[in-house]
């Protein structure tokens, strides 16, 4: 996958983010995100909000996007990530029950973490079957453990907070990533 169309992915998974988010979605360094981040924006698929310092995908971008993914998706990867879809739906429904309890302090945090250890154990049960299909779903994983991770060592924002890569912002960009591939509302 060129430095450009990893960008042009994490933009229209995200919709708008910094550099420093793009290189934390794409596993590349700023170095290589920025000068990606520009040609798009001269070729009009993305462009640069100043008053906010993130990148926008244009509509031009999100066909352009469109048009990419179709050409390199296999009938092969789209069957394996059709399969590691219909695993993930039913651990999503779980995710967003367990952030909308622990949002709501309905839940103690020792069984929202036995709770996240399960669900993150299921996971990456799929993940792995996910990035056999397409590489990029690796990074995901490393994301998701991290933001794990963070959240066992007491940081509460970790699972549910908001521009910080919390497991739930994670989780999101990794359902919106397989709809996208998948050409799935």
């Amino acid at each position: 996958m060129t430095d450009a169309f990893a960008v042009l992915h994490a933009l229209c998974v995200k919709g708008m983010a910094g550099t420093a988010q793009l290189s934390l979605m794409t596993g590349r360094p700023e170095s290589a995100v920025l000068p990606a981040a520009r040609n798009l924006a001269g070729a009009g698929a993305a462009v640069f909000v100043a008053a906010r310092e993130v990148w926008r995908v244009t509509e031009q971008g999100r066909s352009r996007h469109a048009a990419e993914v179709r050409a390199d998706l296999t009938p092969d990867a789209a069957a394996t990530l059709r399969a590691c879809h219909d695993r993930f739906v039913p651990l999503d429904h779980r995710v967003k029950e367990l952030c909308t309890r622990w949002q709501r302090g309905e839940a103690a945090e020792a069984d929202v973490r036995a709770e996240l250890a399960d669900l993150h154990r299921s996971l990456l049960a799929v993940a792995v079957y996910m990035a056999g299909a397409r590489g990029r779903y690796a990074g995901y994983a490393r994301r998701l453990t991290a933001a794990r991770d963070r959240f066992e060592s007491g940081d509460a924002g970790a699972l549910t907070g908001v521009l910080c890569d919390s497991y739930h912002e994670v989780w999101m960009e990794l359902h919106r990533d397989l709809r996208l591939t998948l050409d799935l509302p």
